[in-house]
């Protein structure tokens, strides 16, 4: 992770693993010394205040399949462990379920050479089975104040098709969602002590949204093509960018308000604020086009750029 102040690069962090996703928040209103930045990479959001490491929230560990749990359940059992048996059984596990739905432990056990499945077994036969969850994309919305700055709650989104929103001082759960699919993108709207409203969507062209107190989410219809990038517009809605180079614009609840068909591939999609009147434009970036601005579906202005712009914020 790299700071930069203009040009110029203040600080760097490495990380253990490659971050998926990185937003910037205050942890109290009315504070501008609360700034704080989480950064989401593999199974843990780590908080930085300071430009110094602050605090990890780690993810709640994932039970195993049941049918592994059953296998190694019975490994355990055994009073003499047969090696061949338990590699035979978690590899037709494997090929069934596939590599993201099986523990790290039998990963590991079955990439091992043949002499040393023996010791490994007989070391981790008997230990409760879990699976590590992983971030898969991070998100901000407004906790209880529209003043500025304003404390937020972290949204995080997991590979298990959860939704996790993390309060901004105790860096602790206070809602969960259980979404179904992996969320690859988040946007929101309100507050989240009041009327606020989460859009996610998933690789796979599906968006839904949800509200504090709501147990599932609501599903939309689902989008002709895969999700680009997904922001909100100035009515409450959401605004999202395909990979076909069409832009939908959304009501809260899920209804298409209209559809715009660009002169290009999109690459990246915001909104942009206009405090001074009241807007709230939207930002889409289209190659050889430049950033092509709009209010809702009505063109207002395009930035020309020497070469593409990949990301916005």
């Amino acid at each position: 992770i790299r700071v930069f102040k203009g040009g110029d690069q203040v600080t760097e962090h490495t990380m253990m693993e490659p971050p998926c996703g990185v937003v910037g928040f205050y942890c109290e209103n009315g504070e501008p010394r609360s700034a704080a930045v989480a950064v989401g990479a593999g199974s843990s959001v780590y908080i930085y205040k300071n430009m110094r490491p602050y605090f990890k929230y780690c993810l709640p560990y994932l039970d195993a399949h049941p049918k592994e749990r059953e296998i190694w359940h019975k490994a355990g059992l055994d009073l003499d462990l047969n090696v061949l048996t338990l590699r035979d059984d978690l590899e037709l596990l494997f090929k069934e379920l596939g590599a993201a739905f099986i523990s790290p432990r039998t990963i590991k056990f079955l990439s091992m050479d043949e002499n040393l499945r023996g010791e490994f077994a007989e070391e981790y036969r008997r230990l409760p089975l879990t699976r590590m969850n992983a971030v898969s994309a991070m998100g901000l919305i407004r906790k209880d104040s529209w003043s500025d700055p304003a404390c937020s709650c972290i949204i995080v989104g997991t590979e298990s098709g959860e939704m996790l929103v993390i309060q901004p001082r105790s860096f602790s759960v206070v809602d969960k969602h259980q979404i179904g699919w992996a969320p690859v993108a988040i946007a929101s709207t309100g507050l989240w002590a009041g009327d606020g409203r989460i859009f996610v969507i998933s690789r796979d062209a599906r968006i839904g949204s949800v509200r504090k107190g709501w147990a599932a989410i609501n599903h939309w219809e689902k989008l002709p093509a895969p999700a680009v990038a997904i922001t909100t517009l100035n009515c409450d809605g959401a605004a999202v960018a395909l990979m076909d180079g069409t832009l939908f614009g959304f009501s809260n609840n899920g209804v298409k308000l209209w559809k715009v068909q660009l002169p290009g591939l999109v690459l990246d999609l915001i909104s942009l604020p206009v405090p001074q009147t009241g807007l709230s434009l939207l930002a889409v970036s289209v190659p050889r086009s430049g950033v092509l601005i709009y209010d809702g579906q009505h063109p207002v202005d395009t930035i020309n750029m020497m070469e593409s712009v990949s990301a916005m914020k």
